[in-house]
């Protein structure tokens, strides 16, 4: 059983939290909590103090929380064990990044950033086999009543600081793909009453790759897209024979 500790216990954490309780997670035992004000969860009371959760004895840790805080605890975090984390924005920050590298290799220690609600990154990965690759993106941030405009358009890098709760999923595209600075993306705000779109395309050598996702967030039912591919993430880690 792999002991899992959480960071974060909103609209992403949370559902994630009662998933590991329930044992719909895979084979994990949830041992701490880590949140801004303490909370209860069945029989366990989240933490609020950075040094006591982390000294919990984990396999695993998970962050749900933001980027800010990632770039916070993060090191520490990766100091102690095996990190997953949604808040792929945080690494736009080249010192962060390396910082996270060198904690990784020195305590033997794997830092994943879970895809979230993209898709097809195992293609972007494929397709960035080429150094000539070229991918895109257009992510869809609220919606607004003044109509749809565009706000960004860019690398993934310079998009990070202006909206980093929003591009998480570009960044994760870069990183496993031609890099957060070769990397492209329109930030658009959508009119009110339209869907909320993912747009990725790419093109190489190796082929074409064309996608859109619509990911469901529904703060009112727990449902989060992402929480859902952490859970997928978890329960794919047991398998003996997976695809990836």
């Amino acid at each position: 059983m792999r002991r899992v500790g959480v960071i974060g216990c909103g609209r992403i954490g949370a559902p994630l939290i009662d998933a590991l309780q329930k044992g719909e997670a895979g084979q994990n035992e949830l041992v701490a909590i880590l949140s801004r004000k303490p909370r209860g969860f069945g029989n366990l009371q989240s933490l609020t103090d950075v040094s006591s959760f982390l000294a919990e004895s984990f396999d695993l840790i998970i962050d749900t929380a933001t980027p800010e805080n990632f770039a916070a605890i993060g090191v520490q975090a990766l100091t102690v064990a095996d990190v997953w984390t949604v808040n792929a924005t945080a690494l736009a920050d080249e010192n962060l990044f390396k910082a996270l590298e060198a904690c990784g290799r020195a305590n033997s220690h794997r830092l994943r950033i879970v895809h979230g609600a993209i898709a097809g990154l195992d293609g972007v990965s494929t397709l960035a086999v080429d150094p000539e690759a070229h991918i895109e993106l257009r992510v869809d941030v609220a919606p607004s009543a003044e109509g749809r405009k565009t706000l960004f358009k860019g690398s993934v890098r310079g998009a990070a600081p202006l909206f980093p709760d929003s591009v998480n999923v570009a960044l994760a595209t870069g990183l496993c793909g031609t890099g957060l600075d070769n990397t492209q993306i329109e930030v658009v705000q959508p009119a009110e009453g339209e869907m909320r779109t993912l747009s990725l395309k790419g093109e190489s050598r190796y082929g074409q790759l064309e996608l859109s996702a619509m990911p469901a967030v529904r703060p009112d039912l727990a449902i989060h897209s992402v929480t859902a591919s952490i859970i997928a993430a978890l329960r794919r880690d047991e398998e003996v024979i997976w695809v990836s």
